[in-house]
């Protein structure tokens, strides 16, 4: 058995940083490796606590810190981030989702939203490998479907982003999961998320 991912929480409220960790330590996926409650402790401790992966908020003691994503770049370069907030997607700079923050889930969305996420940061979780996939073969909607997929959009919000029907935006998920080589939806999206890492 794999040990488990090691994920660091940044968020100032108590009660979201103890069902975070109840969440993703119950999976047996991930372990909580350190919290912390503003920019600063943040920055402090992820200079000497090993982790993964980071899940944070920006809004922090009331305040906005914009900075702290690139704070935290420049001291991790590669470390993924998964941006959790109240705030709107459109709240951010279109740079900051697609550049620094690898993903972002609102917290209104389900647990299992975020768990897909941090799944989707982490390529063989769960110890299988996919071909390589051919990204070539995608037709241009489809690219659109698979770019909102990595953007951590479930199938509701792309049918609504996109003006289609969930219908459609399953079979557009079928249809690339055989051109992709990939077994399941889940392993669709990690490919997604993974994808846009990289760009």
């Amino acid at each position: 058995m794999k040990s488990p991912r090691q994920i660091f929480i940044v968020d100032d409220h108590p009660m979201i940083r103890l069902g975070l960790r109840k969440l993703f330590e119950d999976t047996g996926r991930y372990h909580v490796a350190g919290e912390a409650t503003s920019a600063p402790h943040a920055l402090r401790d992820l200079e000497r606590v090993p982790c993964d992966g980071v899940v944070m908020d920006l809004l922090l003691g009331g305040a906005w810190r914009t900075t702290l994503i690139s704070e935290i770049r420049d001291r991790r370069p590669r470390l993924p981030i998964v941006l959790y907030s109240t705030l709107d997607r459109t709240t951010f700079d279109h740079g900051t989702l697609t550049a620094d923050a690898i993903a972002f889930v609102h917290k209104s969305n389900s647990p299992k939203r975020l768990l897909r996420a941090l799944d989707g940061l982490f390529p063989g979780s769960d110890g299988d490998t996919d071909p390589i996939p051919r990204f070539e073969a995608l037709t241009p909607r489809e690219r659109s479907v698979f770019a909102l997929l990595g953007e951590g959009m479930d199938k509701h919000d792309i049918a609504q982003a996109l003006n289609i029907s969930v219908k459609t935006v399953e079979t557009y998920r079928e249809t690339m999961k055989g051109k992709l080589g990939v077994s399941s939806v889940a392993r669709l999206v990690r490919l997604a998320v993974q994808t846009k890492l990289k760009k």
